[in-house]
């Protein structure tokens, strides 16, 4: 396959990257710094540009099969508002249909969506984890977006992404019955299988270890 991916450079990104790379996928990355990109492969394709730059934007998926989304503010952010993700998805939202591609799968958090227990969403987060709380604001409006759109697409909500080996995954419509972590390694094997998927059932799924 022919991939575009977004956010290659971040924690879960590179290792999304590696795993696309290794499993013999041509893939196009889109950074506003490829000096960040730390590697080179002959599959690999490096678009300097913002994900915010419709040019950019159109230019990094043209040709693709499928777009893997891992864009984020970096680690926990400022505990601040942030638009990033869901003015980023708006782009591709508008851009993918003009360059015939359908097919996008990207990261949510647990939380988003009223997923996951009442009381993490309402109580833990909010009082311990308080930084994460205009993230998942901005998920729900990026996950928003996507279910305006006619796009073929996933938003995992994934909980704390942890780096280790790819491991078995358990899924949730709800995010209940879950774990509250998942590899990196898990993250890029469910992304990469999602790309190629011949169905999408579950727009939302919660994801863990």
């Amino acid at each position: 396959m022919k991939l575009s991916l977004f956010g290659a450079t971040g924690f879960t990104g590179q290792k999304v990257l590696a795993a696309a790379l290794a499993a013999g996928h041509d893939v196009t990355i889109l950074v506003r710094d490829p000096s960040r990109v730390g590697r080179t492969h002959e599959r690999l394709t490096v678009v300097a540009g913002n994900a915010l730059v419709r040019e950019d934007v159109a230019h990094a998926i043209e040709g693709c099969d499928a777009v893997l989304h891992c864009l984020g503010v970096g680690g926990k952010g400022e505990g601040k508002r942030t638009t990033l993700v869901s003015d980023a998805v708006k782009i591709l939202v508008e851009v993918m249909p003009e360059q015939g591609v359908s097919r996008f799968v990207g990261m949510s958090n647990l939380g988003a969506g009223k997923s996951g227990p009442w009381v993490v969403r309402k109580i833990i987060f909010p009082l311990f984890f308080s930084w994460i709380v205009p993230l998942i604001e901005d998920k729900n409006r990026m996950e928003a977006v996507l279910e305006q759109s006619d796009l073929d697409w996933v938003a995992f909500r994934f909980p704390n992404i942890i780096d280790g080996p790819a491991q078995e995954t358990r899924q949730s419509a709800d995010g209940r019955g879950i774990s509250m972590r998942i590899t990196d390694a898990s993250v890029a094997a469910l992304m990469l299988e999602y790309a190629a998927k011949d169905t999408i059932e579950d727009r939302t799924p919660a994801a863990s270890n």
